[in-house]
């Protein structure tokens, strides 16, 4: 009852030269895309198939420098040479592998709890109260958001990952007034649900145990102090706060205001390489062809690597690439014509068919 769209992460594929010059790297990301008919900008509806603010992650490849030996020798008076290629970053904490243990103000404590979740889903999950969408049960939990919930996730750092100083925890999502805090240092305030946060976290990972807490606070209190500083207007109940409108009631659904962490939370390391953006945006589209923009962004892109965007479908792959100029922030922007595309129908007028754009 509480399914959520779940997004592909990026991954990241380290490879290596056997000439010892060039370490490239290889960032892949997905998005799904649908062609409609009816109008320019048609994309699939109700999915938000964008990679939005996606990381890239290594997969675990064991990239060592090759054909450099420094072996010593007694009839050699000179040092060997350093390695050519430096050795991979070591991979951040996997937060996702971690349970979160939610308490509230009252002292009731929900353990076990896996993200994303809203506090109704962790309550329910744990028998603490009824599923909320049953008979009139969702008048029986208006009390949940009232409260003030914290969530605290304890997770495991290795030297090697302790000695960063490039360290983000990034939120997906958040619902919604939060703050958010590392090993009881405060790195800032969540009030808008519709984009994900990032918070750098400098020296503050620790060798061992590090603590990451989420303190959600009641969303109503913070739309009345918004609303008190402005004139009033229609809902006002509602007006003044980022958060999705039917959460607050609508004529299909009861209120289920409380917030929750309803998104992936994970760990980043600034200064690797990373996909941060993949959008596209349909400029036009019949049944003789249409046409996709497509634009990607990378972080710490290496010199020297290429950067490569395929659309692909059912009788249809198509593919551009360009060097990449640096390892500042790189935009890359094309566009692809598709002959005879597969439209994008709802379920009874046709096939929903998607695409997929890979970078």
């Amino acid at each position: 009852m509480f399914a959520r769209l779940k997004y592909k992460k990026p991954a990241l594929i380290l490879l290596v030269g056997m000439s010892m010059l060039v370490g490239l790297s290889m960032l892949v990301s997905m998005s799904m895309l649908g062609l409609h008919p009816m109008g320019v900008n048609a994309q699939s509806m109700g999915v938000n198939a964008q990679s939005m603010g996606v990381s890239a992650q290594s997969m675990g490849v064991n990239a060592q420098s090759m054909g450099v030996s420094a072996q010593s020798n007694s009839n050699n008076r000179f040092a060997a040479p350093p390695p050519l290629i430096p050795p991979p970053a070591p991979p951040p904490p996997d937060l996702a592998s971690y349970t979160w243990r939610i308490q509230s103000e009252t002292g009731m404590e929900l353990t076990g709890i896996k993200a994303p979740f809203t506090l109704y889903d962790a309550l329910w999950r744990m028998k603490k109260i009824a599923h909320p969408y049953s008979q009139q049960t969702s008048d029986s939990v208006q009390w949940v958001e009232q409260l003030v919930w914290v969530c605290r996730l304890d997770f495991e750092v290795d030297s090697l990952q302790a000695s960063r100083s490039d360290g983000r925890i990034v939120f997906e999502e958040i619902m919604t007034h939060a703050r958010v805090y590392l090993n009881g240092k405060r790195l800032g305030v969540t009030k808008n649900a519709f984009h994900p946060h990032s918070f750098a976290l400098g020296s503050l990972l620790t060798v061992g145990t590090n603590r990451l807490e989420v303190e959600l606070l009641p969303i109503q209190r913070l739309n009345d102090s918004l609303s008190a500083a402005h004139l009033p207007l229609p809902e006002g109940h509602r007006t003044f706060v980022r958060q999705a409108a039917y959460t607050f009631g609508w004529d299909w659904g009861p209120r289920m205001a409380a917030g929750g962490i309803t998104g992936v939370v994970r760990m980043e390391w600034a200064n690797t390489p990373c996909i941060s953006l993949l959008n596209h945006r349909v400029l036009r589209a019949d049944t003789a062809s249409a046409e996709i923009e497509a634009e990607v962004r990378f972080r710490a892109a290496p010199a020297g690597s290429r950067i490569r965007l395929q659309l692909s479908g059912r009788d249809c792959r198509l593919e551009q690439s360009q060097p990449m100029l640096g390892r500042a922030d790189t935009v890359f922007r094309t566009r692809f014509v598709v002959p005879k595309p597969h439209l994008w129908w709802t379920h009874d007028l046709g096939e929903p068919y998607l695409y997929r754009l890979t970078a």
